[in-house]
């Protein structure tokens, strides 16, 4: 494990292990990840913003739609 790390990561996988990468992160209590990426689905990013000052590491989960092309969807999975 790396300490002493601050900034941001970007973890690019194949769609269909994204959600149990996820899954494995330590999130806050009651976060909510989709247990599936639709195939089709190539205009989000998910977030993990780990929480300051928690007694464990915690992370806060949160999804970004990219709208960069059109037919992109504004919505989260």
């Amino acid at each position: 494990m790396v300490t002493g790390y601050s900034g941001v990561v970007l973890i690019r996988w194949e769609h269909d292990h994204i959600p149990a990468l996820a899954s494995s992160l330590p999130t806050a209590p009651g976060t909510a990840i989709p247990s599936q990426w639709p195939g089709d689905r190539f205009d989000v990013i998910w977030t993990f913003t780990l929480v300051p000052g928690a007694a464990t590491t915690q992370y806060t989960f949160g999804q970004v739609p990219q709208q960069l092309l059109s037919g992109d969807s504004d919505t989260v999975i």
